[in-house]
């Protein structure tokens, strides 16, 4: 993107299009980027409120906040077929 800012300023005026474009798709990206934070957030398991990280209890509720239970080990032996 910075490239095309400088060759648009050197004398190239078809690049605006293209620059007007990589711009708004950044900015989707960024908003996607913001949505999917807020979706991983934690959340109080009794009152459904924003957790911090790291908290022990709920700023909200005062109830424990519980850790969230490692995935099970896959296992790497490979299968007979």
């Amino acid at each position: 993107l910075g490239n095309l800012v400088y060759l648009q300023y050197k004398g190239d005026p078809d690049l605006g299009d293209e620059i007007d474009r990589l711009l708004l798709s950044t900015k989707s990206l960024e908003a996607d980027i913001t949505a999917l934070k807020q979706q991983l957030a934690p959340v109080c398991v009794k009152c459904n409120a924003e957790l911090p990280p790291n908290a022990k209890f709920c700023s909200n509720c005062g109830a424990p906040v519980s850790k969230t239970p490692e995935p099970p080990e896959v296992d790497e032996t490979p299968s007979e077929e």
